[in-house]
């Protein structure tokens, strides 16, 4: 028979075989959450190979598939950790496999962890800041002050995962702040704010002097100004001012103002408003009262009306408020009138010497208003003239000289109201016609005075006239003979007169 022949076929297949071929280190990469992994890509070869598995573990969101001799891994890992996976090569014979880690690491975490006001606290300067504290959790390695700033004297520190600003202090002002984590991946910031407040301030920025200040009721007083300092200071407020007085507080300056109405001394104190230590200023406003004038003396005295020489009824002015004293400014007193000052009271007193009508003002003296007081003092005249006596023989050299039992007339002046006669101080009731005293009835010694009224009821006394009453002498005659001879001398002699007598002679009533 013929030859035949049959022909067999023997597929021999490789062992499997795989490599990287994605850039070196894909295989072990590391990738933040919810970001993409750069893909990985393996080679599988060798005849017979059908494919290729992965074994271990992905992340979620990433996947291993497998395509025209390419295994490739890839997508974006949503949770965090390190995962080792192996993708081996699948098929008839040996197989081949490689390993590879994907570490997926978390995002920063920020999270406050001191209470909730601690994150926009109020201070005041040099006191401690209530400790802030912010754990850091996550992927973070740390935080830092990444943005604003802290006061002076306050730090952050990151210590054990946690993030901790405290301290003292020592600058004002408003601060903000932000905390932001350090770490591979997506980090955090939280921001907050620190205000230091001052201690408040205050400072007299008016003229020196203006805080102690004097003024008379009713003036206003010079503007007295501070200035209030400090950061956060909200204002100051005042008490002890006068009435009529205030203090209010503007744009950063307190000013006392305003026209007192009541006298005294008073002391004052601005204190400063705000959150920390609060500053005070003190002074003194006197208000000086202004001078008071008033009639003490009887109602009336400083209208009076009074005879010329007849004692004036005392007037007296009560000088008080700030009066120093008080004189005669306007007007005249009469003459023998004057007006003195002494112990808070002016007193006009004295006697009139001259009549008149007489209008006076007194003004008071101090430094501050000076009112006056006004009146008038009527000094009605009084009788004048001349008082004399008239021995009505004649016979004697003086009127007030006279012989016993002569007439004498004592004459007042004349045209007045009223006429009254005395002898040694006694009335008289004898013969007395208008102005005139007509008497026979006198004697050596006796004093004669006569009180004289007018129609305004003002009287004078005239006198005293003094009367000597002389006796008639008792005469003696006695010649030195009797007997003569035709032409001899013959003296007389007379006797029996008084001093200053007169004699006369007579032959046969010749004299």
């Amino acid at each position: 028979c013929g030859n035949s022949t049959k022909t067999l076929s023997i597929t021999v297949n490789d062992n499997a075989t795989i490599s990287l071929t994605s850039s070196v280190g894909t295989d072990n990469q590391t990738k933040c959450i919810s970001t993409a992994i750069t893909n990985i890509t393996y080679a599988i070869g060798g005849l017979g190979t059908t494919g290729a598995t992965l074994s271990g573990a992905l992340p979620t969101g990433v996947t291993g598939s497998y395509s025209g001799g390419v295994y490739t891994i890839k997508g974006t890992p949503s949770v965090s950790g390190t995962f080792n996976y192996t993708v081996t090569a699948t098929g008839p014979c040996t197989s081949a496999s490689m390993p590879g880690t994907i570490t997926v690491q978390a995002n920063s975490v920020l999270t406050r962890t001191s209470s909730s006001g601690s994150t926009a606290q109020t201070v005041c300067i040099n006191s401690s800041i209530t400790n802030i504290t912010y754990s850091v959790t996550g992927g973070g390695t740390g935080a830092s002050i990444t943005a604003g700033a802290l006061p002076t004297g306050v730090n952050g520190n990151f210590s054990g995962g946690v993030f901790t600003i405290s301290g003292t202090p020592s600058v004002s002002g408003a601060y903000s702040y932000t905390v932001t984590t350090t770490g591979p991946c997506n980090n955090q910031s939280l921001s907050g704010t620190i205000t230091v407040n001052d201690n408040a301030t205050i400072s007299l920025t008016s003229a020196a002097g203006t805080d102690n200040q004097t003024k008379c009721v009713n003036n206003a007083i010079t503007n007295i100004t501070y200035a209030i300092g400090g950061y956060g200071t909200t204002g100051a407020s005042v008490s002890g001012l006068p009435s009529g007085v205030t203090g209010a507080y503007s744009g950063g300056v307190f000013t006392i103002k305003g026209t007192p109405t009541v006298a005294g001394t008073f002391n004052y104190t601005v204190s400063t408003t705000g959150p920390c230590i609060k500053e005070t200023a003190t002074g003194t406003i006197t208000v000086t009262p202004n001078a008071t004038i008033s009639l003490s003396s009887a109602a009336g005295t400083d209208g009076q009306s009074l005879c010329a020489n007849t004692p004036l009824t005392n007037i007296t002015y009560a000088i008080g408020g700030s009066g120093t004293g008080a004189s005669i400014t306007a007007g005249a007193l009469p003459a023998g009138v004057t007006g003195t000052f002494a112990g808070g009271v002016f007193t006009i007193s004295g006697t009139p010497t001259a009549s008149g009508t007489f209008n006076y003002t007194v003004t008071s003296t101090g430094p501050c208003a000076t009112p006056a007081a006004s009146g008038t003092i009527t000094v009605l005249p009084v009788p004048t003239g001349a008082f004399t006596a008239t021995e009505n023989s004649g016979t004697t050299p003086n009127d007030n000289i006279i012989c016993a039992g002569d007439n004498v007339t004592f004459s007042a002046p004349p045209g007045y109201s009223a006429y009254t006669f005395y002898v040694n101080g006694v009335k008289v009731l004898g013969p007395t016609t208008n102005n005139l005293y007509n008497t026979t009835s006198i004697s050596n010694g006796d004093q004669v005075t006569v009180n004289v009224a007018n129609a305004s009821n003002c009287g004078a006394t005239f006198g005293p006239i003094t009367i000597t009453v002389n006796q008639p002498p008792t005469p003696t005659l006695s010649a030195d003979t009797t007997t003569i001879c035709q032409g001899d001398m013959v003296t007389f002699t007379a006797g029996g007169g008084g001093v200053n007598s007169v004699y006369t002679f007579e032959l046969d009533g010749s004299p």
